[in-house]
């Protein structure tokens, strides 16, 4: 069996498949472009119904409870370290580069 692209009629490149009404460039942009606005418009809708809901929200619902004290020995600890980091970082650029530098 031979293969012939003859047969299938959307692979020529004449104007009658253009007036069928298989390839017509102006409908096959609006159709694009329709689809594209009912998707803007869905999501616009479904975005406005979550900002609405959560704007609705009630605090009293969530069970939120403050913060009554902070552990200091922690918060002490951190700070330390982030202090040492901070000296060796300032020893470190106050030494000379020990590599050979190009000329």
């Amino acid at each position: 069996m031979k293969f012939n692209l003859s047969q299938f009629s959307f692979l020529k490149k004449n104007r009658s498949n253009r007036r069928s009404g298989f390839i017509y460039p102006a409908r096959d942009w609006k159709i694009i472009i329709w689809i594209f606005v009912v998707l803007c418009v869905f999501s616009a809708i479904g975005h406005y119904y979550l900002y609405v809901s959560i704007d609705t929200l009630e605090l009293s619902d969530v069970n939120l409870q403050p913060i009554k004290t902070l552990r200091r020995v922690a918060l002490l600890e951190i700070i330390k370290e982030y202090s040492q980091k901070e000296s060796e970082f300032n020893a470190l650029l106050q030494m000379p580069p020990g590599g050979i530098e190009p000329i």
